[in-house]
């Protein structure tokens, strides 16, 4: 049986040619939601682990050239901007390592 929703990326630095990643198939929209958040996140959790200490706008940067792009695709649409959230989230990836919340960055080091 077909879900309703699949949610497909591609690394950001695989442009012009990119080569999409089935990430999942889900029945409704806020499953396939949250999976498009997971990728983004992780994608910006991760070059901020490779980049410690950058601050939000060049974190940003980093996602632009090399981070992994979430899309969803299914009826009816769902409102998701990858570029968006991940602005939004690196903001709060910087704010947590910052405030010391969060220490996973560190581990990685």
């Amino acid at each position: 049986m077909t879900k309703r929703y699949k949610v497909e990326s591609y690394d950001r630095w695989s442009i012009p040619d990119p080569y999409w990643y089935n990430r999942g198939e889900f029945d409704n929209a806020t499953e396939a939601l949250s999976h498009a958040r997971n990728i983004v996140a992780g994608s910006l959790e991760g070059l901020y682990r490779s980049h410690p200490n950058v601050d939000a706008e060049a974190l940003m940067g980093l996602y632009r050239a090399h981070g992994e792009v979430a899309s969803i695709f299914g009826d009816p649409p769902v409102a998701f901007h990858a570029y968006h959230f991940a602005a939004e989230h690196a903001r709060k990836v910087v704010a947590w390592a910052e405030a010391g919340i969060m220490e996973w960055w560190k581990e990685a080091a």
